[in-house]
């Protein structure tokens, strides 16, 4: 089907263009328009009623999102949400069921599944976290460095990039990490774990540098 008959199709249905649109992938978030053969073909049924699967021309996804995905945007590493946080992150307007208790069943039926993707969800977290911090203490204990660009607490820039993106590392042979750049594996259990400790840099002007505690 294409768009516009698609589109056709809403506004014979709902001319106002005032009703929600319910989908079994989830809640429509956006669409993006790309060519056919880009992330794999796309389908749709021709004149004849065949069912056809194709990279020709160009496709529209409408990207979705289900409950696993809602959850999933409350989820981090070092900055969750808690369960209790979670659950109000909904919000259930199906009063006007004529029987209580099968609306009450469609609340826990969701809640339900949105525990069992934050429970999964933390999980998987949580080794990712375990993973990545034992191998920054090891590489601060074998003698790498960590710097960190100073411009990470200018409030003006939209999208810092210095959070996690631009830290200069150096192994225990001051060879340069990562070809200068840097990935959240890298540097996020270094400033967000509580293990390490910043201080301005007497070595590279205009960075942090990050080191170890010392628990004793």
């Amino acid at each position: 089907m294409t768009t516009g008959e698609f589109i056709k199709l809403l506004q014979e249905a709902d001319p106002s263009g005032t009703a929600h649109l319910r989908m079994s992938g989830g809640i429509p978030t956006s669409v993006e328009h790309k060519e056919g053969y880009w992330d794999g073909p796309y389908t749709y049924y021709d004149t004849d009623g065949k069912y056809v699967l194709s990279t020709a021309g160009s496709k529209v996804d409408v990207r979705q999102e289900d409950v696993f995905d809602h959850v999933s945007k409350f989820v981090r590493s070092y900055d969750s949400k808690t369960w209790e946080e979670i659950v109000d992150k909904f919000r259930f307007d199906i009063g006007n069921y004529s029987n209580p208790g099968t609306a009450k069943d469609r609340v826990d039926a969701v809640l339900a599944e949105a525990r069992e993707a934050y429970d999964t969800l933390i999980a998987m977290e949580d080794g990712f976290k375990d993973k990545y911090e034992k191998i920054a203490i090891e590489r601060a204990q074998a003698g790498w460095t960590f710097y960190q660009d100073m411009e990470v607490d200018n409030k003006d820039l939209t999208f810092n990039l210095h959070h996690y993106y631009t830290w200069l590392i150096y192994d225990q042979n001051g060879k340069l990490h990562g070809g200068g750049g840097s990935c959240v594996a890298d540097t996020q259990p270094v400033s967000k774990s509580g293990k390490f400790e910043r201080k301005i840099s007497e070595i590279v002007h205009g960075y942090y540098e990050w080191t170890l505690k010392n628990e004793n």
